[in-house]
């Protein structure tokens, strides 16, 4: 949303394509960010496990985190998940992954 402002006139088609499903999303991030990750009055300590820790457990993901991992087809040999019978989400990832190796290839 910020960078459709940004970067396109309200003239141009994208802008006027995208505009009315981006209206409103930023002030309701900003309102979102100030309640759901608010430290001692985190929403989410309500179903996550994590609690008002969340920016530790995020911290701790991040110290692991790798570009590697967003190769879709490595991740998923990694896990282990790409012999499974009928696994959707993989399915799904990789057909979104060919899509955009199409797209910027």
């Amino acid at each position: 949303a910020v960078a459709v402002y940004r970067n396109l006139s309200s003239s141009h088609p994208m802008f006027r394509l995208l505009q009315p499903h981006i209206q409103g999303i930023i002030p309701i991030n900003v309102q979102a960010r100030g309640t759901l990750v608010n430290p001692g009055r985190n929403i989410l300590s309500s179903y996550l496990s994590g609690g008002d820790n969340l920016m530790k457990v995020f911290s701790n993901h991040y110290k692991e985190f790798s570009y590697q991992n967003l190769i879709i087809p490595e991740e998923l040999k990694r896990r282990g998940v790409e012999e499974i019978p009928g696994y959707l989400l993989r399915d799904d990832l990789l057909s979104y992954w060919e899509i955009l190796g199409r797209y910027t290839g």
